[in-house]
């Protein structure tokens, strides 16, 4: 079954030892040094005692109920699916997010969680991470071989997905950070002459997620906006969008190279 039972998770320090089956090809070390950076909590009692919570509100049925209804929409593939509690000492996580995060890869992806993210909070989680899967099978694509153009627009496409799905309230915040008029000179300033840059390239980080001295999770924006720009004129669904090549969708949108 997809949805892994993560409930039954219940020592701190077997916990990596259960990640390690969904990372054959990486060390412990670097799996759950990955997991942590996307916020993860660390096993710890805390782990364990917020797992309990979850099992409390059904964590569990509700997220299957939903990854059944996503899956239909976009004929997606079946991914192994692990909730799990996020870290209380991310601040910014917490306080943003109110907890919740994900990250998704081809083959699996992982909604992060506090006892006090509302189920709304973590189903919106969960279709994001599950476009991301859905966009990387439909444009035959996978972490390593995207581009920094793919990326931004896979982020755009996921939260106007989450807003079909869920609602305009559970969008990430980043969405808002910047109006499109800003998100088009940053485009035309920053990002343009790199868009066809791999995650390996020191930039691609700095120019998605906004680091160093580039305006805060501005890829992300622009993918926002960029995707946006695209589906109002033409009245177009993300499930319509799915398919479409990463070109053809900046060619309908108002940012051009």
């Amino acid at each position: 079954m997809p949805i892994v039972s993560t409930s039954t998770w219940t020592e701190p320090k077997e916990i990596s030892r259960y990640l390690a089956r969904y990372f054959k090809k990486l060390k412990e070390k670097e799996y759950m040094e990955l997991l942590f950076n996307y916020g993860m909590c660390p096993p710890s009692l805390m782990f364990i005692k917020e797992l309990e919570e979850m099992k409390k509100r059904q964590v569990w049925k509700k997220v299957k109920a939903h990854y059944e209804k996503l899956k239909k929409a976009w004929n997606g593939p079946d991914v192994a699916v692990l909730v799990l509690p996020s870290n209380p000492r991310n601040r910014k996580m917490q306080r943003e997010f109110n907890g919740r995060a994900g990250v998704a890869f081809t083959d699996k992806l992982f909604v992060f969680m506090t006892s006090h993210t509302s189920d709304e909070e973590m189903l919106a989680v969960l279709t994001h991470e599950y476009h991301h899967v859905c966009r990387l099978k439909a444009i035959n694509k996978s972490d390593e071989t995207i581009t920094l153009l793919d990326a931004m627009m896979m982020e755009g496409l996921a939260e106007r997905a989450v807003e079909e799905y869920c609602g305009k309230k559970y969008l990430a915040p980043w969405t808002n950070y910047y109006t499109i008029e800003e998100a088009k000179k940053m485009w035309e300033k920053h990002v343009k002459p790199y868009y066809n840059l791999h995650a390996d390239e020191k930039k691609y980080d700095q120019l998605l997620f906004g680091q160093n001295w580039y305006p805060e999770m501005m890829g992300y924006n622009i993918g926002y906006h960029l995707v946006t720009s695209c589906m109002k004129p033409h009245t177009l669904t993300t499930t319509q969008l799915l398919p479409l090549s990463t070109n053809t969708i900046l060619k309908k949108s108002a940012f051009q190279l």
